[in-house]
């Protein structure tokens, strides 16, 4: 993916998400995935046209991370201050 090229992130390591909007904060979408291991950072990709708004990667510490996520981690989740928001996730 372009965007952890243009971040300079190992895609083995990424989660990428939209729908999360500015009511986030990178540790609050860090706390939020940090079940499934420990999180090296947090991106919140700016808005650009033609894409979805609410672009994040995570980067998990490990690229043990990724493989070990459970199904239901990646989709559609509900966001979780706002179960009227969905954020899509997903690998890359």
């Amino acid at each position: 993916m372009e965007l952890c090229n243009r971040y300079d992130l190992p895609r083995q390591n990424c989660l990428y998400v939209t729908g999360t909007k500015d009511l986030y904060s990178e540790k609050e979408i860090a706390d939020f995935f940090a079940v499934d291991g420990d999180i090296g950072k947090v991106i919140k990709i700016p808005n650009e046209s033609g894409q979805p708004t609410g672009r994040a990667l995570i980067e998990y510490a490990s690229d043990r991370a990724i493989p070990r996520l459970d199904p239901v981690a990646v989709g559609v989740l509900l966001s979780p201050r706002d179960p009227n928001v969905t954020w899509h996730v997903r690998t890359i």
